[in-house]
């Protein structure tokens, strides 16, 4: 069975007015479609400015997010290179403090029995350039004591014959004046 057309449903309430309070009703109620048509763009407007913000704010956190991920890896790779560098450091004063140990213990241990041996080597050159200087002068002055007791001992002699020699003149011209 087929379904019967049926008219336009008219509400009761309206067959009972006036031509002229339909027209008024019917311009409030196109004054209420009016007003509800523009309540509806105002409240699509606001719809589509909350979207319009959400979707900046999302933009907007998903660059702060992507700037907090690369900050994030920046500062890993900061402590990282930081926490390198300090056992870089760590190590290379570790090797200057055993370089220094070193050089205390064993250089300047070597290097002061070096600089007393040297200084043994040296008194012990002096000394013995002493002892030479001194046999040296020893000699020296035994050949001068000899030297001059052989000047003395001929000088001695030379007095001694002119001595005599005086003492023969003097005798000889005694017996001459007694002679006389």
């Amino acid at each position: 069975m087929p379904a019967a057309k049926k008219g336009p449903v008219i509400d009761p309430q309206f067959e009972k007015m006036t031509l002229e309070e339909v027209k008024k009703c019917v311009e409030e109620q196109q004054q209420k479609l009016s007003d509800v048509k523009n309540r509806r763009n105002f409240v699509q407007q606001e719809r589509e400015m909350i979207n319009n913000y959400y979707q900046i704010s999302k933009t907007e956190q998903q660059k702060i997010d992507d700037q907090i991920k690369v900050m994030e890896f920046e500062m890993e790779n900061l402590s990282k290179n930081h926490a390198i560098q300090l056992e870089a450091f760590t190590n290379k004063f570790k090797h200057l403090e055993y370089d220094h140990e070193t050089f205390i213990k064993f250089t300047l241990n070597e290097n002061s029995k070096t600089a007393v041996k040297d200084e043994e080597d040296e008194r012990e050159n002096r000394e013995k350039r002493y002892l030479d200087k001194k046999q040296e002068l020893k000699t020296s002055i035994k050949r001068m004591a000899i030297e001059n007791q052989t000047e003395i001992d001929k000088r001695k002699k030379s007095h001694e014959g002119s001595y005599e020699n005086q003492t023969k003149k003097l005798e000889n011209k005694l017996k001459k004046l007694r002679a006389e």
